[in-house]
């Protein structure tokens, strides 16, 4: 162990908050912000788990990943925040696997993505299943770039709203803005999100709110 001031610089095995992560990571006692190296995500050090002093015999491993991780903090592009994966899922994951889900479900017997319409449904995922839901966000992950709240202006311009709905709730802030992609397609973006918390739906929505006008068009005309 080193000393710097008053204080022993020590490694400490750390486990990763997240609950689909859990990756055993290798961090100085001086660090007060902790990367994981595997899904990305920030947490300060004092969020993290199962805090051990790293022994002896796991000196090796420790110094190995530490110095790995230091390498790869700053020469190497920040993960942005569309890949940093929250329960293991990340939003360019979700954006990709969203076309599929239009069509395509989880046949029961096989466990095999399979044609909706052969498995007795409407050729387009019914987005109207999702009617009842509203998604409710971990206070952990409020934080997060890219999937908690937003910081792109939202919280400014509806701020004078956002302070009457805390007020109306005892001074408990219970609605925040989230993050939601803004690439053209934002509208069905922060549906899918506001629904289920990811924007894993957003191609359905799409696909079901340009039927719904091609349904009704006269009525949009009047």
């Amino acid at each position: 162990m080193l000393s710097e001031g008053n204080e022993e610089y020590r490694l400490l095995k750390v486990t990763c908050c997240d609950r689909k992560c859990q990756a055993v990571l290798s961090v100085s006692s001086f660090e007060t912000i902790v990367e994981c190296h595997q899904c990305g995500q920030k947490h300060e050090k004092s969020t993290l788990q199962d805090v051990q002093v790293v022994s002896e015999q796991e000196m090796p491993w420790a110094l190995e990943t530490f110095v790995q991780r230091m390498l790869r903090a700053d020469p190497l592009p920040k993960r942005g925040p569309e890949m940093v994966k929250v329960l293991g899922l990340s939003n360019y994951y979700c954006k990709l696997l969203s076309p599929l889900l239009t069509r395509y479900g989880m046949d029961k017997v096989t466990g095999r993505a399979k044609l909706l319409k052969d498995m007795n449904q409407s050729e387009i995922f019914d987005c109207s299943l999702f009617g009842d839901r509203a998604f409710l966000i971990e206070p952990q992950h409020i934080s997060i770039p890219g999937f908690g709240r937003d910081i792109t202006g939202s919280v400014n311009y509806l701020s004078e709203t956002l302070n009457l709905i805390t007020i109306a709730n005892g001074g408990e802030e219970r609605l925040i803005p989230i993050h939601a992609d803004g690439d053209g397609h934002c509208l069905v973006h922060a549906v899918s999100r506001a629904l289920v918390g990811r924007e894993l739906f957003w191609h359905p929505l799409r696909c079901c709110l340009k039927r719904h006008f091609q349904n009704n068009l006269d009525k949009y005309k009047a």
